[in-house]
């Protein structure tokens, strides 16, 4: 019994150590906020009237590199002064996406928003 165990932890078929398997980390890391989850935390900081760095703080909270690159463009896209707007096209998104979506889907749709409406508007 023994020698099949230990031929299962050499071939990657079962952890090393019984326990584990149960105490590993995701790879995938903890889960993103939806959108519903996003639009309250949106709400949130526009009745505090929150700054970029409460904004990173309060909507990547496991800090995503994904999500931080993706709130570090829309800060970039002209909004270095105006969170507001920002939280602002954060909050339309999340209106126009599904409930279940995760944040980083909501921030590529403002992304992907910004730019046509500053083209033509």
């Amino acid at each position: 019994m023994g020698l099949i165990r230990w031929l299962k932890r050499l071939l990657g078929l079962a952890p090393a150590d019984p326990g584990a398997a149960a105490t590993a980390p995701s790879r995938h890391g903890p889960a993103l906020p939806s959108a519903a989850v996003t639009l309250n935390r949106v709400h949130a900081l526009q009745a505090r009237n929150a700054q970029w760095a409460d904004i990173w703080a309060e909507l990547n909270p496991g800090g995503d590199p994904t999500v931080q690159q993706l709130l570090l463009d829309l800060r970039n896209d002209g909004l270095q002064f105006a969170p507001s707007d920002g939280l602002r096209r954060i909050e339309l998104a999340c209106a126009e996406t599904a409930a279940t979506a995760d944040v980083a889907t909501v921030l590529r749709k403002v992304l992907g928003k910004a730019d046509v409406l500053d083209r033509f508007q």
